[in-house]
C-alpha cells in the first residue's frame, strides 16, 4: 500500500492550525460541536466518505497533518486513498464514532472487498463429531465448535479429552496406558453424542454454519488473520495508535480462542503480508516474530521475502 504524503499548496499556508492549541487531544473541542465535514475518496472506485474534520484529526496523526491548514487536502477538505480497502476504512470510521471495532455487512461491496470470516471459528463441528469413530478423530478442540454445548460443558469435555489425548499420544501402540486412553476418548465421544441427542430432542437450536447471522460474523475475532492484519496495517500507516492497540487486542484474543493449550496461529501468507508492510519496530511485527520463532523452533516455516530495509509499505 503506497502512502502518498499530504501536498503543500502552491501559495503556502499562513493560518495557524487549531491543532497547535494545547487543549483536549491538542484540538479545539468546538470543531466537534459544529463539525465541518471532509471528503475522503477510498479505493479505485473513489467511494466518497464524509467524516467530521475535528474527529478524524483528533484520532489520527496522519489525518491531523493532512487536514491542517498547511496542505492542499486541508484547504480543499478532500483526500484520495486509492489503495485503501473500503471495508477497512468503514471499520476505521465506525471506530472513530464508537471506539469499538466492528463492521456491518454491505450488499454494495463485493465479497473480496469485505473482511473474510475464518470459517473454522464459526463452523458447526457436530457432523464431524458424529462421524468420529476412531480415537484420533476426537480431538479436544472439537468441543469448542459444538453449538449445543454450554460453556461449562465445553470446559468439562475439554479437560477430559485433553488428559486422555495426551496419554494416548505419549504412549506406544499396544501399551495398557494407550489402550485405557483410547477407551476413555471413545466414551467421552459417546457422552457428547448423547448430549447432542438430548439437545436435539428438546428443541435446543443447533445452528449450521449457513445460519449464522450478521451479528455473529461482524465480531473481529471471527475474521481471518489476513483481514485483522490489514486493519492493523492501516492503523499503523495512518498513525492511529489507539485503533492499532485495539486491533492487537483482538489478534491476541483470537490466538487463545481455542483454549489455553491449543493456539490458533496465523498462516504464512498473512504473516508475510505483515512483514512486507510494517516496519520491524511495529508491535504486530515483533509479536509475529516471537510467535513464529517460538512455535516453529522444531518445524520452521518459510515466509515471503521481507524488504531489506524492514520499512516497506507496499501491499501486493
Amino acid at each position: 500500500m503506497a502512502l502518498i504524503p499530504p501536498q503543500t499548496p502552491s501559495g503556502g499556508g499562513t493560518k495557524r492550525s487549531s491543532s497547535s492549541v494545547p487543549l483536549v487531544g491538542g484540538h479545539r473541542m468546538r470543531s466537534l460541536y459544529k463539525p465541518q465535514l471532509v471528503s475522503i475518496y477510498i479505493g479505485s472506485d473513489r467511494t466518497e466518505y464524509r467524516v467530521p474534520r475535528g474527529l478524524i484529526r483528533a484520532s489520527s496523526e496522519y489525518f491531523d497533518r493532512a487536514f491542517g491548514d498547511k496542505f492542499i487536502e486541508g484547504v480543499s477538505g478532500k483526500i484520495e486513498l486509492a489503495t485503501v480497502k473500503p471495508w477497512v476504512f468503514e471499520c476505521f470510521v465506525g471506530w472513530l464514532y464508537t471506539q469499538e471495532i466492528f463492521w456491518e455487512q454491505s450488499e454494495e461491496l463485493e465479497l473480496e472487498d469485505q473482511p473474510n470470516v475464518d470459517r473454522d471459528m464459526v463452523e458447526d463441528k457436530t457432523t464431524e463429531l458424529l462421524n468420529a469413530t476412531e480415537p484420533h478423530m476426537v480431538k479436544p478442540e472439537i468441543v469448542g465448535n459444538l453449538p449445543f454445548l454450554y460453556a461449562q460443558g465445553r470446559s468439562i469435555y475439554w479437560e477430559r479429552l485433553t488428559t486422555m489425548w495426551l496419554t494416548y499420544h505419549s504412549n506406544p501402540p499396544g501399551s495398557p496406558a494407550r489402550a485405557r486412553a483410547e477407551v476413555g476418548i471413545l466414551e467421552a465421544r459417546s457422552d457428547i453424542v448423547a448430549d447432542y441427542i438430548r439437545a436435539r430432542n428438546s428443541g435446543y437450536a443447533v445452528r449450521q454454519a449457513s445460519e449464522f447471522t450478521d451479528a455473529d460474523l461482524i465480531d473481529p475475532v471471527t475474521w481471518n488473520w489476513q483481514s485483522l492484519f490489514e486493519l492493523y496495517v492501516f492503523a499503523d500507516m495512518f498513525e492511529t495508535r489507539l485503533l492499532r492497540t485495539a486491533v492487537m487486542e483482538f489478534i491476541q484474543k483470537k490466538t487463545f480462542l481455542s483454549m489455553t493449550r491449543e493456539y490458533l496461529l496465523p498462516d504464512t501468507a498473512a504473516c508475510g503480508m505483515v512483514f512486507r508492510n510494517l516496519p520491524d519496530t511495529a508491535g504486530l511485527y515483533k509479536w509475529l516474530v516471537d510467535v513464529t520463532v517460538y512455535t516453529n523452533a522444531e518445524h520452521p516455516r518459510e515466509f515471503p521475502a521481507v524488504a531489506a530495509s524492514g520499512t516497506g509499505h507496499t501491499v501486493e
